[in-house]
């Protein structure tokens, strides 16, 4: 079952070109979904009238899926006729594409294009306010971002009531995202019409701490003492969900294992499953649909997309027979950049090496697990994908790398790839703990998901590799937040963001 999350999208526009004679842009943002080349429109923001710094308070609300590559693209249109609606009777501002798990895995938790986008986890929980002021008021809450950049929450519609109140329905997390040091800012505007501006009147500046004192005292003062703000149904959560992780700045680090064992066939001959196409058909034998159904998910979740790649059961110049060697045959740096990185390292690996055996997976596994013991349990975690043909050798040694490598910060993927009879891999995938080591020493959770590649292939058509990669990422949410759960651990919710620097170690 794939593991959805609702996560709200927060647009923000800056310095827009100005397509209107006698006054400025009137923008508006479509966004869509795109798939295989097809967008399809997901929903539209209001139009904010003459702004080339347009900050929009409707809120794009979609369904997140981690497995899944969900590519977004997001139109900023200058309405011409005062509506939203159509396309073609407005004027395109700019353009941006990318993927929510791209925007997720931004660790400032906003993506910065064309268009700046905030991303917060969409809760349950719920809140109320109510305001007085004077005429033609306007209420505007707004979560702090720790600058002086704070992201719109809300905006009401214009009240010009003598005696206006607001009752705003709010999920209470929305407001400051968990994070009870964060300010929230409650803001009164009285709207100028001749002057199509709005002054600020006044404003309420608080915390999550101050926000829960003032759910106990049931009012606060603070906007021209003369407005009462008053604060309903006021619910705190805990439950840190692996969205919570993502968005405060844990990065998820890919490492890749290949299986160079003879019993893949000559490389050289189409039988391969090692044969790579160089035809210029583009078309990937079954390691590389992989290393690419997987990999390139999640790269999003990486700052510096650097992922170590290993081989194991082959021999290698100057080294012999190894069962664990960097496939870029570099073993003082084994990372390379991105999924097309591993692409082409492992197309070169096939060139440089001989064929071998046998199908060992223990010493990649300790190597993963020794990587993810040494990290910051609280900024890093390890997905550690195996792509093999057959089944393996050293089943012992194995099942105790992976008891071992369950009390780390680390999940296993493997991807059992050709016809071969992959039925002793099942006894890796230990649900519930079951997994027990020689030593009688239990696994601490379930880290190992195998799935065989066969499953997702079709007679006469490309393999499905958006399946491939949503059943064997699916279970990664939930370890993560288990491990994390199991061992104490929350949220960085002071994480700051910073540029990767390449001078600085990553782990």
């Amino acid at each position: 079952m794939n593991l959805c999350e609702p996560v709200e999208l927060s647009i923000k526009c800056r310095n827009l070109p100005d397509k209107d004679f006698s006054s400025k842009s009137d923008p508006f943002v479509i966004m869509y979904f795109e798939e295989n080349g097809r967008k399809t429109e997901f929903a539209r923001t209001e139009i904010v009238r003459d702004s080339l710094n347009p900050e929009f308070s409707t809120k794009f609300d979609v369904d997140y899926f981690f497995e899944k590559k969900q590519n977004v693209v997001f139109e900023v249109m200058d309405s011409d006729d005062g509506t939203n609606r159509g396309k073609d009777r407005h004027d395109e501002l700019g353009e941006c594409k990318t993927t929510l798990g791209e925007i997720i895995g931004a660790s400032s938790g906003r993506h910065i294009r064309r268009l700046p986008i905030a991303v917060e986890n969409v809760p349950t929980k719920k809140g109320f306010f109510t305001g007085k002021e004077a005429v033609r008021t306007i209420l505007e809450i707004r979560r702090g971002a720790g600058d002086a950049d704070n992201t719109l929450v809300f905006r009401s519609k214009e009240l010009k009531s003598e005696d206006p109140k607001f009752q705003v329905e709010i999920p209470g997390a929305k407001l400051n995202n968990g994070d009870p040091s964060r300010e929230i800012l409650i803001q009164l505007y009285r709207y100028r019409k001749s002057e199509m501006a709005q002054e600020l009147i006044g404003q309420i500046s608080l915390d999550g701490h101050e926000l829960e004192n003032w759910a106990s005292s049931g009012e606060k003062k603070g906007i021209k003492d003369k407005t009462c703000a008053k604060l309903k149904n006021f619910k705190k959560s805990v439950d840190y969900t692996f969205f919570d992780f993502i968005s405060h700045g844990l990065m998820i680090n890919c490492m890749t294992s290949i299986d160079f064992t003879g019993s893949n066939g000559d490389p050289k001959s189409q039988n391969s499953l090692h044969f790579v196409d160089n035809s210029g058909s583009n078309r990937f034998n079954q390691y590389e649909s992989a290393i690419w159904s997987v990999n390139s998910i999640l790269e999003d979740y990486d700052s510096d997309k650097l992922f170590p790649v290993y081989g194991f059961g082959a021999k290698v110049p100057n080294l012999g027979v190894s069962h664990m060697f960097p496939c870029n045959l570099n073993p003082q740096n084994p990372f390379v950049q991105g999924t097309t990185g591993v692409l082409q390292t492992y197309r070169d690996c096939i060139r440089a090496v001989q064929l071998y055996g046998p199908t060992n997976f223990a010493p990649t596994i300790r190597e993963a697990s020794r990587m993810a013991a040494e990290a910051d349990k609280r900024k890093n975690y390890f997905v550690l994908l195996i792509l093999t043909d057959g089944a393996i050798t050293d089943v012992d040694s194995t099942i105790n790398a992976i008891v071992q490598a369950s009390n780390h910060p680390l999940s296993i993927i493997i991807v059992g790839v050709g016809s071969a009879d992959f039925s002793t891999m099942e006894c890796l995938d230990g649900d519930d703990g079951v997994l027990v080591d020689s030593h009688r020493n239990r696994a601490a959770r379930d880290i190992v998901q195998f799935v065989p590649f066969s499953r997702f292939c079709r007679p006469n058509s490309p393999p499905d590799m958006a399946g491939l990669a949503s059943e064997v990422l699916k279970e990664v949410p939930k370890q993560v937040t288990s491990f994390m759960r199991s061992h104490g651990i929350t949220p960085n919710l002071d994480f700051q963001y910073q540029q990767f620097d390449p001078t600085v170690p990553r782990y």
